[in-house]
């Protein structure tokens, strides 16, 4: 289904009509916020789809490419207040990866590379999204927290995103955790130390200045 502002809603044909009808004014409240606070409108195909494992991880979860993201609600949590809470939170994490993707200035080739585009729109997506991310643990995220993720991971984030130990990260969820802790711990002390970056400011930066950023802070407290 195609909106007035171009953008491509497609569904799972089991969506009942009244869920169908849910989803789409969600998701086009959703990208109308989004849009207005990083200043970026192109349009985009959006595909919804049901998860149906038995034992889900989440909510919702996505993927996305320069063209289109991939949406995916948890069956389990499908008829719950859940869903209004972590789709669009979701839909804005992965519309910060789709503007970044179309800027240009998303880069992927090491690990370091991948999780600060992660702590970027992680970071937009806790700060415009009213469901922040439980694996985040914010109250306790400080600085002590911090310096032990980059002690878990500094020794690798260098390394290829195609080398072996990136998939043992990603498929180990305490280690998948620390990842996007530390992504989203660097960014927002970046921005602390930045004061005038907008969150506009944020989607479309290079990510190479925010690494430069937290070897140098990492390295002033002896990591």
């Amino acid at each position: 289904m195609k909106d007035k502002k171009g953008d491509v809603i497609q569904y799972d044909r089991s969506f009942p009509e009244k869920e169908f009808t849910f989803l789409q004014e969600l998701v086009g409240c959703t990208l109308s916020s989004v849009r207005y606070d990083l200043k970026f409108n192109k349009p985009v195909v959006i595909k919804i789809s049901i998860d149906k494992s038995q034992n889900p991880k989440y909510v919702s979860a996505g993927e996305t490419t320069k063209k289109s993201i991939n949406l995916f609600l948890s069956k389990k949590y499908f008829h719950s207040k859940e869903v209004e809470k972590g789709l669009p939170s979701t839909l804005i994490h992965e519309y910060v990866h789709f503007m970044r993707l179309n800027k240009g200035v998303h880069r992927n080739k090491t690990i370091f590379q991948c999780m600060i585009e992660e702590g970027i729109a992680i970071y937009i997506q806790a700060k415009i999204s009213t469901h922040k991310p439980s694996y985040l643990d914010l109250k306790n995220l400080d600085k002590r927290m911090l310096e032990t993720c980059w002690e878990k991971l500094n020794r690798v984030l260098d390394k290829s995103s195609k080398a072996k130990v990136f998939k043992k990260i990603m498929s180990d969820n305490i280690y998948r955790t620390i990842y996007y802790r530390l992504g989203f711990g660097i960014v927002r002390e970046f921005i602390r130390n930045n004061r005038g970056l907008s969150i506009a400011d944020m989607a479309k930066i290079q990510n190479n200045r925010i690494i430069l950023f937290a070897k140098r802070h990492f390295s002033l407290l002896g990591g």
